[in-house]
Formats: structure tokens, C-alpha cells, sequence
């Protein structure tokens, strides 16, 4: 993730190439840090009719958690889908990443049988219009969240780089005789952002593609604590 010059109220510039913190992966020592950073994103599939209801709420910080409660609250009652909630914790200036993921396997190349009907006993006919993989590809699908936190202003905000994506198998289209293939859907905020500590913030507002009248939301919370 590239990590442009953040300049805001809280007065500190992050340039790309580390200058104020050093390169998180190879100068940044962990023995150096004094914070311990938990981020926590919630990911919430839901009717865009509800959601729209909630949304000047969920950008609210006064009012942010109320709408987390009434999300809560849909997930029980079925009115709404848990698509993940994936917790990092990490040392300040160090990268972290949840993951649970499932690996989907899918023919790419195809060619015809040349099975012998003299060895089978079996009519050429009988496979007729039939293609055989010949070559696979795998994907992953699910919910990826990777993050790397910078503590700032004595603990009072945390700077993020986020890289949060979900993939899911959508369906299959026909190409070909008898040959189908996946058609998988994404969705990915790749991002830079500062937080109060503790502070929920509506990460993402995005469409779901392939299914109608559904959004989903991503709710991020980064809370850090002073290593004693």
C-alpha cells in the first residue's frame, strides 16, 4: 500500500518512504514501540433501504455506536448478514493481517477425450461436445483484512493503512458446451486514514454487485494501548 503525506489537525506528516516513523518492515524496531494497536473491522451485509436509514448515523461519532447497536440488533433478528468481524493486533508500525479464507479451485484450459471406443466398449458419440480440463487456477474467497497502525499524539489517534477486501463466488456462466465458470465479485478499500483512539468509523458504504437492493457496510474500530 503506498502511503501518501497525511497533514491534519493533529500536526504529523507520514511521508511514503517512512521519514517520520522509519520503514515499518525493515528500520522500525519493535522494541522501540510503546503501544500495543487492536483494529477490529466489522463487515455487515444488509437491505440498502435499512441501511440508508442508518447511514447519517453511522457517520456520526456521537451516534455511531447506537447504529452498531441497531446493526447488532438486525443480525439477530435475520434482518441482516455477519459477513466477518476480523480482529488485528499488532505492535505500533508493525503490519497485521486477518484472514479466513477458502481456497476455490476452477478449470482453465479445456480440450476433447480421445478415450478409444475399442477399450472402453464405449460409443465416440457418447462424448460428443464434452471438454476435459486440462489446467486449474485456485482463488481465494472471503474476507481479507490487513492493516499496519501508527500511534500518534500520545495514543490519542492512530494512523492506519488499510488493505480490506472481500471476494465471493457469485455463480457460474456457460462458456462452452457443458463448461462453466466461476464468476467471482469483489469488493476492496485499500486506504489511509487517522482515528481516534477508540472511535468507530464507517470504513466502507459499497453496492453489492450481483445481488439486488443489498449493500455492504465496514465498520472500523482501532483502539491502542500503552505497553507496560
Amino acid at each position: 500500500m503506498k502511503t501518501p503525506c497525511f497533514v491534519a489537525a493533529i500536526g504529523v506528516c507520514v511521508l511514503a518512504g517512512w521519514t517520520a516513523f522509519g520503514d515499518s518492515r525493515h528500520q522500525y524496531s519493535v522494541l522501540d514501540s510503546h503501544w500495543n494497536v487492536r483494529a477490529e473491522l466489522l463487515v455487515v451485509d444488509m437491505p440498502q433501504a435499512k441501511a440508508l436509514a442508518l447511514l447519517p448515523d453511522l457517520r456520526d461519532p456521537a451516534r455511531i455506536d447506537s447504529a452498531v447497536t441497531q446493526i447488532m440488533a438486525a443480525i439477530d433478528q435475520n434482518e441482516a448478514t455477519l459477513v466477518g468481524n476480523p480482529v488485528v493486533q499488532a505492535v505500533d508500525g508493525q503490519p497485521g493481517i486477518a484472514a479466513p479464507i477458502s481456497e476455490k479451485r476452477y478449470p482453465t484450459e479445456f480440450e476433447p477425450p480421445e478415450y478409444s471406443s475399442t477399450v472402453y466398449n464405449l460409443e465416440p458419440a457418447a462424448f460428443h461436445g464434452v471438454s476435459w480440463p486440462t489446467a486449474f487456477e485456485t482463488r481465494n474467497t472471503g474476507l481479507t483484512f490487513e492493516v499496519t497502525p501508527h500511534v500518534l499524539q500520545n495514543g490519542h489517534w492512530v494512523f492506519l493503512e488499510i488493505d480490506a477486501s472481500r471476494v465471493v463466488l457469485a455463480g457460474f456462466d456457460d462458456y462452452i458446451t457443458e463448461v462453466k465458470q466461476p464468476k467471482f465479485v469483489s469488493l476492496r478499500t485499500d486506504t489511509t486514514l487517522a482515528v481516534p483512539n477508540g472511535q468507530r468509523t464507517l470504513l466502507a458504504f459499497q453496492k453489492m454487485p450481483e445481488a439486488e437492493n443489498q449493500v455492504e457496510l465496514s465498520i472500523l474500530q482501532a483502539s491502542a494501548t500503552p505497553i507496560k
